[in-house]
């Protein structure tokens, strides 16, 4: 028996520290006790106010507990006090069906208010995924395996090609290329060799590596990119609830009110009874309760989210929705963002006395037998072409960092930067670090120029965002000066700034803000401390790295840069909504306010008017769910 009660008592639809499962109960004994109050029998009227107490108490009491806590701590007029001093009024007029009532609707107009502001924000734990729990120490002993708190600067570290940089190191020996695109945003590798850094979160992609070690793990890029979230996440307060604010000043109002309609007639007029005057307050109390308010105002927002949700954007919370039509400049990212994030050939540079098909006949026959992002994209542009029916390579060899050597029939292909054609003594006219090059028997026969293809829908949003009223856009790029000029040329955006680190991202933020309140479009890892620190942080969900995702406000699911567009008029239309939900529900409790205290309202009549107002609003929320963008 015991363990049945338990089992019942941990269900989801009996526990009663869930307020939804609280209001359901409250609801189905007010509607029976109801039920029972209406026939006309003595135990059934005795059952009926038990029925009363119990929903009462079980909607109600967190309600009083509340307020008696705010009391204490001297927090005499807010909303918590104004439900409590109405409902009892309301007992003490033996009204209990409307004292259960009133607390059952504040309690949904809560229910609904949480949902709709309810921080969705998961911790950055996963950006200390971006480091190994341990890491390869060169000793006395060879190689030992080590957990990264017990490695400090000037250690030497091994890292083999696909594994992670655990720590922020210089290279000792060895050449590769690695992925920053986690940290920078860069989407084409970067070659290292001797000399260079490398900064913890990058992949190796090729050869083996010896690494002095530079900072421990505490000082890390990860770790200041996490503390940089951290500290940009504290930096914004929370928007104060719209009914906590308006109850600083309409609850005093009421309770002094209804005091004062209470004392003063019977005190100045001969005729005036105290029973009839204390009466009319009570019921001035009863009609005051902000239940239209606290489901107005809510259910505003609670459907504005909503509609964003099926429409592929994430809205957090309803303090976003109040900044997104605020905002006057937008700051993007651009690899990942304004661009696809893949690498392409953009253009192929043929030398005299050769052809743009010859040089990509040649860059193939050795990118087809390399997984290198460069041969990649020489593999997909060639896509479409008659195929490459040469042998098999007699030679093929991948030199980390710097390109492939490749021996086909006796000729000799080279596919590289600067540095391989240097190597194998190719001459070249203006070396350019940003072109790769391709050599047949010695001879250079053309140039590959690379880029990150521009998003075809991004031209448009950005036009549509500034008849929107966006008057200022910009770019910061951790990418190099020419490729996040040549996106912020075809996007007509002159303000731009590339090769920053995640940390000078959100410096650059704070010299862009100038007074105005700031949108921050971006994904990947070096996106989140900025995401955190704008005042609108928008992540692309599903290019975005898990830690811009729980650091943004706004997400957009589907990566379409549209949604940016259908967000702000989604917003500005859910303003509109609420502030229209507001001036009904406070219009029409003037009216019954006034009513009330000339005797011509009742109780009945009250709560009638305030679920009339409440069907109102909620049918006017509703609206927002046939949004078009």
């Amino acid at each position: 028996m015991a363990r049945i009660t338990r089992k019942l008592l941990n269900n989801h639809w009996l526990s009663f520290s869930r307020p939804l499962t609280r209001i359901a109960w409250s609801g189905l004994l007010l509607a029976f006790g109801v039920f029972l109050g209406w026939m006309d029998v003595t135990v059934n009227a005795a059952l009926s106010l038990f029925l009363f107490a119990l929903s009462y108490l079980i909607v109600g009491l967190p309600v009083v507990l509340r307020a008696l806590q705010h009391v204490r701590k001297g927090l005499i007029f807010d909303e918590y006090t104004l439900m409590t001093i109405a409902t009892l009024g309301a007992i003490a007029l033996g009204e209990y069906p409307e004292a259960v009532a009133v607390m059952l609707f504040y309690s949904i107009g809560e229910y609904f208010q949480d949902v709709a502001i309810q921080d969705s924000r998961a911790s950055v734990k996963s950006l200390l995924e971006l480091r190994p729990e341990t890491a390869r120490i060169e000793d006395e002993n060879g190689e030992t395996v080590r957990p990264l708190h017990r490695i400090r600067p000037d250690d030497t570290i091994i890292l083999h090609p696909g594994e992670r940089v655990p720590l922020d190191v210089r290279v000792l020996t060895g050449a590769s290329s690695v992925d920053n695109s986690a940290l920078t945003g860069e989407a084409t590798p970067q070659a290292v060799e001797p000399g260079d850094e490398i900064l913890a979160g990058s992949i190796n992609n090729e050869g083996m590596l010896r690494l002095h070690v530079l900072r421990d793990e505490e000082h890390s890029a990860v770790s200041r990119i996490v503390q940089l979230v951290e500290e940009a996440s504290a930096r914004k307060a929370k928007t104060e609830r719209f009914i906590t604010r308006f109850a600083r000043y309409y609850t005093p109002v009421v309770v002094f009110g209804a005091l004062a309609l209470a004392t003063l007639p019977p005190l100045l007029l001969t005729d005036a009874a105290w029973s009839d005057w204390i009466y009319r307050a009570l019921i001035l109390l009863v009609i005051s309760c902000p239940c239209a308010l606290v489901i107005s105002v809510p259910m505003g927002y609670y459907a504005g989210i909503g509609r964003a949700s099926q429409i592929g954007i994430l809205i957090k919370g309803a303090e976003v929705i109040d900044r997104i039509p605020t905002v006057r400049s937008i700051i993007f990212d651009k690899t990942g963002t304004l661009t696809r994030g893949q690498i392409e050939i953009s253009r192929v540079r043929p030398e005299t006395g050769f052809t743009s098909q010859q040089v990509l006949r040649y860059a193939k026959g050795v990118a087809q037998y390399s997984s290198h992002p460069v041969a990649q994209a020489v593999r997909r542009y060639h896509q479409g072409e008659d195929e490459d029916k040469s042998s098999a390579p007699k030679i093929h060899q991948e030199i980390p960092g710097q390109g492939i050597l490749s021996e086909v029939e006796g000729d000799r292909i080279v596919l590289g930067n600067s540095k391989l054609m240097e190597r194998e003594n190719i001459r070249l006219h203006h070396p350019m670090a940003s072109r790769t090059y391709v050599a047949f028997n010695g001879q250079l026969i053309g140039q590959i120029e690379l880029n990150d293809r521009l998003r075809c829908e991004a031209l448009p949003v950005l036009q549509q965002l500034r008849d929107e009223g966006i008057q200022r856009m910009a770019i910061l790029s951790g990418d190099s000066e020419q490729a996040t000029r040549t996106i912020a040329d075809a996007l007509d955006i002159s303000d731009f700034r590339f090769g920053l680190m995640p940390d000078e991202k959100v410096r650059a933020l704070q010299d862009l803000r100038q007074n105005q309140r700031i949108m921050y479009v971006g994904e990947g890892i070096n996106d989140a401390p900025i995401i955190a620190a704008a005042d609108v942080g928008v992540a692309l969900g599903g290019l975005g790295s898990d830690a811009a995702l729980e650091a943004s406000d706004l997400v957009i699911m589907d990566d379409d840069l549209n949604r940016l567009v259908a967000a702000r008029r989604l917003a500005k239309k859910t303003r509109h909504v609420i502030i229209q939900n507001i001036t009904l529900a406070l219009g029409l409790k003037a009216v019954f306010l006034t009513l009330g205290a000339l005797g011509l309202a009742g109780l009945w009549s009250a709560i009638f008017a305030d679920v009339g107002v409440t069907l109102l609003a909620v049918s006017n929320s509703l609206r927002l769910f046939r949004f078009r963008s």
